[in-house]
């Protein structure tokens, strides 16, 4: 089904997502059927990230 990979289709510094009816979701691997709403999702600061090298 396509799903193997990531396509970016745009960035932005924040989306807006109006639901219409239920639709299922999950974030942070906690499921749930959320109710008609507009979704937010912005950017908040920068997270340092460590990797270790072997």
């Amino acid at each position: 089904v396509g799903l193997s990979r990531a396509r970016r289709l745009a960035q932005g510094r924040s989306i807006s997502i109006d639901l219409f009816s239920t639709f299922p979701v999950q974030i942070d691997g906690e499921p749930w059927v959320q109710q008609p709403c507009t979704l937010s999702i912005t950017h908040h600061g920068q997270v340092v990230f460590l990797e270790c090298f072997l």
